[in-house]
Parts: structure tokens; sequence; C-alpha cells
């Protein structure tokens, strides 16, 4: 929310933050992106020729009070240690780490 005039302030509830990022809409965002990304990765991974399967982890953050947000983890694993090294570029260039 922006400020309406200037030097106004605006306070925002982090607890209500909280709650909009459990919402359900939140969860299957987040979940489409990771398989976005997901399905990317392994395009780039059959083109470069690397051995590696990429999956994704849906779940919850653990958080007191059982009330964490949603999370979805694109996971990339391989047996080849020299295609390991590979694999995070690979996941930068798809979108999964800045």
């Amino acid at each position: 929310m922006k400020p309406q005039r200037p030097g106004e302030i605006v306070r925002v509830d982090y607890a209500g933050v909280g709650e909009a990022m459990r919402q359900d809409g939140v969860r299957k965002a987040t979940a489409q992106r990771a398989r976005d990304i997901a399905t990317n990765a392994n395009a780039l991974a059959r083109g470069m020729g690397i051995n590696a399967t990429i999956t994704v982890r849906e779940g919850t953050r653990n958080r007191s009070r059982g009330k964490g947000r949603p999370e979805a983890q694109v996971r990339a694993e391989t047996t080849d240690v020299g295609e390991r090294a590979h694999l995070l570029s690979l996941l930068e260039a798809a979108g999964r780490v800045k």
C-alpha cells in the first residue's frame, strides 16, 4: 500500500501477511512456479547431456503453532560428481536461484 499523501506513514500488520500467505492461491502459485522452473531445468539438462533427476517437493515450512507458509522446492540430483557443478547453474538459468 502506497502512502496517499507526502509524509503519510503506512503500517502493515504482519499477522495479516502470514494469513494471506497461507491461502490456497499462494500455494497453487508457488507450486506452479516451481513446476515451471523444473520443466525449464529438465530441458536445459537434456540439452547439455546431463543425466539429472529434477523434481518438485511441495510442503509447508515448519513454524510454531503449525502455521507455516507453503513452499515448493525444485530439487536436482545426479550420481555423476562432475555433473553436480553444472546443476546449480542450470537451476539459476531456469529461474530458481538469483
